[in-house]
């Protein structure tokens, strides 16, 4: 709920919500409800319309290792940045980078505890906690009125959170501030006046370090195919936790006769080692109707979380169009997606008009990995799902030798209600637009 919670607040300032993350959450609970062969992916910009006039959503490149595996060391246990955070906070917090800070401050029975804290040129995050009095009975939902203040100067206007109490008391909370003006040595004050209807004084004092790693590049070529398409990386920003992509990309669609359109762009972290790590994408509905005639423009502000520590980036657009039932839910308009579910075992054909054979399933001691023999046209791949659960894995690397696929995984302990599941869609490619960029 917390990564949730987060989520929506990036959505509402920044206009960018990881996708995968939103997508699965909705996807899973329409499978626990209605335990059909389809599932219903939401419009979603038809609910966040008065927000924005595009609805974007990114998800970052998952860290390599199980959440079980890297949560195993007692730092990251205790680390609610780690543990509510995005892929590039946890890295952070493996690799040393987030700062202790264990202050807290009792008043009027309540007290605050901040726990942790992070600056790099992309944002600050600070790890929020709070413990009531026995005495005191919170709301379903904990408002705090606070304000930042660097150098002894506010760090914009007051502001006020809204978060779920059970997620506050129980997990703790983490404040992201996107302001990325901060001296190397930033000296801090939080002040918080109010929780709920209680006022009170409830302030720190306090440094962070700043990570100074910081690379700008904006001397892209334009990308442009022999079909008018073009793709424009405008400008590229690297910090230790984010990768900042704004481009602009100019397609030529083909109609759909039927079904529903995306737009994708898929991020690939590219390993020194030959590993690719699975993209984050973005990706905006179109309209109400799937048919759109000649070319369509598509300008983004990407902001991706660096779960891998990777420089080189293959950036791939496309098209992809669902097939499926038009339905209403209490999310809003939607559709029922088509998809593709077999037993999740070897030689195993995914698919009909592009099939996918399961070669090759390995269990290795952190992952899971796949040998899929496939067209690697564009970097999606079969997700592994547990009916008994409703949960799915997503797959979050793979490598190439020309012929065969290598797809690993989170490490998945073989059960009898495991299946691999695909949405049935059809791609528009375009091979002549995929770029690779180095920001080393």
């Amino acid at each position: 709920m917390e990564k949730l919670h987060q989520d929506i607040k990036q959505m509402v300032d920044h206009v960018t919500i990881p996708d995968e993350k939103l997508h699965s959450t909705v996807q899973n609970a329409l499978l626990k409800a209605t335990k059909k062969e389809k599932q219903t992916h939401i419009k979603k910009h038809h609910i966040i319309a008065a927000i924005a006039s595009i609805f974007v959503m990114a998800f970052g490149v998952l860290l390599f290792q199980s959440y079980e595996e890297i949560a195993s060391g007692d730092h990251s246990k205790k680390s609610i940045l780690f543990q509510n955070g995005d892929e590039g906070l946890q890295r952070m917090v493996m690799e040393g980078k987030v700062q202790d800070l264990s202050l807290e401050v009792e008043d009027q029975g309540i007290k605050v505890l901040l726990k942790e804290g992070y600056i790099d040129n992309s944002k600050m995050a600070v790890s929020i906690q709070i413990i009531p009095d026995s005495t005191i009975t919170f709301p379903e939902h904990t408002s705090l009125t606070y304000e930042w203040l660097l150098d002894g100067e506010p760090i914009g206007p007051p502001g006020s959170e809204r978060i779920p109490t059970e997620e506050l008391i129980s997990n703790g909370y983490i404040y992201i501030d996107i302001y990325t003006n901060f001296p190397p040595t930033a000296n801090l004050e939080f002040h918080i006046s109010k929780i709920n209807e209680v006022e009170g004084n409830w302030s720190f004092q306090f440094q962070l370090s700043k990570n100074e790693e910081f690379i700008v590049e904006s001397n892209f070529e334009v990308k442009q195919d022999a079909f008018g398409n073009s793709l424009q990386i405008i400008r590229a920003e690297l910090t230790p936790s984010e990768l900042n992509l704004v481009t602009n990309v100019n397609l030529f669609l083909d109609e759909a006769v039927s079904g529903f359109q995306d737009y994708k762009l898929a991020i690939v972290g590219v390993g020194s080692d030959g590993e690719r790590y699975i993209p984050s994408q973005v990706m905006s509905t179109f309209y109400d109707t799937p048919r759109v005639d000649g070319k369509q423009g598509f300008y983004r502000n990407m902001k991706l979380p660096r779960g891998v520590n990777v420089y080189s980036y293959l950036i791939v657009p496309y098209i992809i169009t669902y097939q499926g039932e038009k339905v209403t839910s209490a999310y809003g308009e939607g559709y029922n997606y088509d998809h593709y579910s077999v037993p999740f075992a070897e030689d195993e054909i995914i698919g009909a008009e592009n099939p996918i054979k399961v070669e090759k399933i390995k269990q290795e001691s952190d992952r899971t990995v796949v040998t899929y023999e496939m067209d690697l046209g564009v970097p999606e791949f079969p997700y592994i799902h547990n009916r008994d659960t409703e949960e799915m894995t997503y797959p979050i690397s793979y490598r190439s030798d020309g012929s065969t696929i290598e797809v690993s995984y989170p490490k998945i302990e073989t059960t009898k209600g495991l299946e691999f599941f695909m949405y049935i869609k059809t791609y528009q490619k375009f091979p002549g637009l995929q770029t690779e960029i180095n920001l080393n």
